[in-house]
């Protein structure tokens, strides 16, 4: 770029910064939500508003228009491009920057400042990641509900913090999946001759677990319980599936050994899966000795269908 080219630049930024210092607009942060998952991704949405009856346009010196800092030690980073670009708020309206924060963020309360480039800062706005508290007693996952107050899981990741993780083999991906109004664990057709569709590993000891399962019509489905070395512990297999979409009465696995992961099988490899009412039995804050007749008793009082419950207060 010439000496002439530069100094155009330069004044037509000086124009613009003279502008941006006399332009009304007011400038303010939230997020997309309150309080989150700590699998949830986080929005910060930094707003800026014209409260005159003229459309307003804001002008920049780069692509880079706005930003935020998260805690006062992280600054949101630029995509920039070095050309001109332009923003048009309406009379009596508002234009909004959409800004995904990609760091992860500890458990608890958090602050954000927004600003947008030359305009103005906000003050700052507040939000929250839930921790999560492993289960200490029984419960059970149904998939419309949740161990916290935020709603029914968004997606499988959900679990994880909780100590409890989904997760497929031979090219099978569990998802969440609605059915007839509610929601399951659902997982394709695999690849892997062993058949195996959808695993479920505990970050928790765990004694029994029951479930009832879905798949193709006349298929019965295998669930095998197995301990931290892969050693199994106890295995059982479904009654067949007389519908499309029809689930079993429940199955169930225990032991007196902690169950470290649960594997569901289906008899064809080409078979698609799904797991709904999820029943976890965990050990109660008793001696050793007693846990193994706890477990008998709690299986035969809490393995039984039950109406779908609210969300267990964790």
């Amino acid at each position: 770029m010439n000496t002439r080219w530069q100094c155009a630049l330069v004044t037509l930024l000086l124009a613009c910064g003279s502008a941006v210092a006399q332009t009304p607009i007011q400038c303010s942060v939230t997020t997309d939500r309150p309080r989150y998952r700590s699998t949830w991704p986080v929005h910060v949405e930094i707003i800026g508003r014209n409260p005159t009856d003229q459309d307003i346009t804001l002008t920049f010196g780069t692509s880079h228009q706005a930003e935020y800092t998260m805690d006062r030690q992280y600054t949101s980073p630029p995509s920039v491009l070095q050309i001109i670009t332009h923003r048009t708020i309406p009379a009596q309206g508002y234009s909004v920057w959409d800004i995904e924060h990609h760091q992860s963020l500890a458990y608890g309360k958090h602050e954000v400042v927004g600003r947008i480039v030359g305009y103005g800062e906000s003050s700052p706005a507040t939000f929250e990641i839930v921790k999560p508290v492993i289960p200490k007693a029984d419960f059970r996952i149904d998939f419309d509900t949740f161990f916290d107050d935020l709603g029914r899981p968004a997606k499988l990741s959900d679990f994880s913090p909780w100590g409890i993780d989904f997760r497929g083999l031979g090219g099978s991906t569990p998802t969440l999946a609605e059915r007839d109004g509610q929601w399951l664990a659902q997982a394709g057709s695999t690849t892997d001759r062993s058949n195996t569709n959808l695993v479920v590993k505990f970050r928790m000891p765990v004694l029994a677990v029951s479930a009832q399962v879905s798949a193709n019509v006349n298929a019965k489905v295998t669930l095998i319980a197995k301990d931290a070395q892969g050693l199994v512990l106890d295995s059982v297999i479904s009654d067949p599936i007389l519908k499309y979409h029809d689930f079993t009465a429940p199955i169930s696995v225990r032991s007196n050994k902690p169950i470290a992961s649960l594997e569901f099988w289906a008899p064809w490899y080409n078979s698609e899966l799904a797991i709904d009412h999820l029943a976890i039995v965990v050990p109660e804050p008793c001696s050793a000795i007693a846990l193994g007749l706890a477990a008998t008793i709690l299986l035969s009082r809490r393995l039984t269908p039950r109406p779908r419950p609210s969300p267990h207060p964790c």
